[in-house]
């Protein structure tokens, strides 16, 4: 197959392999989206008269036959091909002759490649939030199963004051609820057409970049031809950094099943299909799952460091070194894929033993207690704090349970605020559920008749 800026000449296979790198491997996940711009660049192509509609409708159906080939695994990018695009219309080409060379018309590839990728990162974006969501709702149901298990809170390492394991598992659903509006600034900065800036400069016809923004969903025209090479890194870096702070909620909650199952602790209860073991301890139970999420979390900030480099010494207009965005924000997106999924089965499944939260309430715990209730009683707090200080050896343990029950301003254990979390969740399950409603229809748009 022909690249297409051949010239006649043979390339140095060499030179041309490092050139190509893993991109037509990435390519053969995102054909699917190729062919949704290439279709409504065609039907654009026909509004202006490039293409009569007798020409677009065979364009349209080899289109169509085409994504079917893909979906049944019959259409496979190659090395020679050098990426999707060329491919495409490769294939459009052996199959419909002259007419296939059409339609790369007043199009580059650098505007396809983004136009293909915004696509794909919208569609998968969508799904990343609903299965946060998903696990939003587990740790919701968990907060409110334990909403009144007291256990220790801790600072530095060391008992603190009592909270409760509902307030513990909430504090990651409101965590999780917050990385969503990250994950949805980069979904709307990803929401904008590139398509019709061509190699970045414009073209001299009179392309419609209206038409093709509405035929493809996206928001609104990314304006301006050389910030569209620009954006090249710069919204997959906007992705990767929402997708780093929910990789980073993730760790941290990881992190605190690690301590709190261990056997130093156990208020956590993991169960046994959730462990691996040792190849020589025989009693072993290891949460790997948990330590590698963790670990995760810190390849993730590498793709994120990456993406970043590449862009900042770039002069303007399109450079070949915004190529290898491509592989971090595809690596990016597949690992928080993985997480995300792991991390439902894991919340699904986690229970947590009521005795040994119960039991490691010691009675230091309710020292900030006692030094308030001395407050109650008017003694100034600095003189309550030493007086409690001088005597929390000798501290009576207080009924944990009675005592998280007690504390009754919005946010405490006594009154967490749960059902106010659950209305936002509700809400921001209505804007996802919209917003793949809306790409659905446009994905039945394209395949339709136009």
């Amino acid at each position: 197959m022909a690249q297409l800026w051949n010239k006649g000449y043979n390339i140095n296979q060499e030179i041309f392999r490092f050139t190509v790198g893993n991109d037509y491997v990435l390519d053969q996940l995102m054909i699917p989206y190729d062919i949704y711009g290439t279709i409504a660049h065609g039907a654009m192509l026909k509004k202006i008269g490039v293409l009569t509609s007798a020409e677009f409708k065979r364009v349209h159906t080899a289109l169509r036959q085409l994504l079917k080939q893909w979906q049944a695994g019959k259409f496979q990018v190659q090395l020679q091909d050098e990426d999707g695009h060329t491919a495409i219309e490769n294939h459009l080409v052996k199959k419909l002759g002259d007419l296939g060379k059409k339609i790369h018309t007043a199009r580059s590839r650098n505007d396809q490649v983004v136009t293909m990728t915004r696509l794909y990162v919208k569609q998968t974006l969508l799904q990343h939030y609903q299965y946060t969501l998903d696990v939003i709702a587990e740790l919701l149901r968990l907060a409110k199963r334990y909403e009144f298990l007291p256990m220790p809170g801790y600072t530095h390492m060391q008992r603190a004051m009592p909270m409760s394991a509902g307030m513990w598992f909430d504090q990651y659903a409101e965590a999780l609820l917050d990385d969503l509006h990250l994950l949805e600034t980069a979904y709307r900065l990803n929401d904008m057409n590139p398509l019709g800036s061509a190699a970045g400069f414009g073209v001299n016809l009179n392309i419609d970049r209206a038409y093709t923004t509405k035929l493809l969903g996206f928001e609104r025209v990314q304006n301006n031809p050389v910030y569209v090479s620009y954006t090249r890194g710069k919204i997959e870096a906007a992705v990767l950094f929402a997708l780093n702070q929910l990789m980073g909620s993730f760790a941290k909650f990881s992190n605190d099943i690690l301590m709190f199952s261990m056997s130093e602790t156990g208020y956590v209860e993991l169960p046994k299909e959730f462990c691996t073991g040792s190849s020589l301890m025989p009693q072993k139970r290891n949460g790997d799952v948990f330590e590698l999420t963790r670990g995760k979390a810190n390849v993730m900030l590498g793709y994120l460091v990456s993406t970043i480099e590449l862009q900042n010494t770039l002069l303007s207009g399109y450079n070949r070194d915004s190529q290898l965005s491509k592989d971090l924000l595809v690596n990016g997106l597949t690992l928080y894929d993985n997480t995300v999924k792991v991390m439902l089965t894991v919340t699904g499944g986690l229970a947590m033993n009521k005795a040994k939260c119960k039991e490691a309430c010691s009675a230091e715990i309710f020292a900030t207690d006692y030094a308030l209730d001395l407050v109650k009683q008017g003694v100034p707090f600095r003189d309550a704090y030493r007086q409690v200080a001088a005597g929390v050896d000798s501290l009576v343990r207080i009924d944990p349970e009675k005592n998280i029950r007690a504390k009754r301003h919005l946010g405490a254990t006594g009154n967490l605020g749960l059902s106010k979390i659950v209305q936002e969740r509700a809400k921001r399950q209505r804007w996802c559920a919209g917003e793949q409603k809306r790409w659905q229809a446009v994905q039945r748009k394209l395949l339709g008749v136009l």
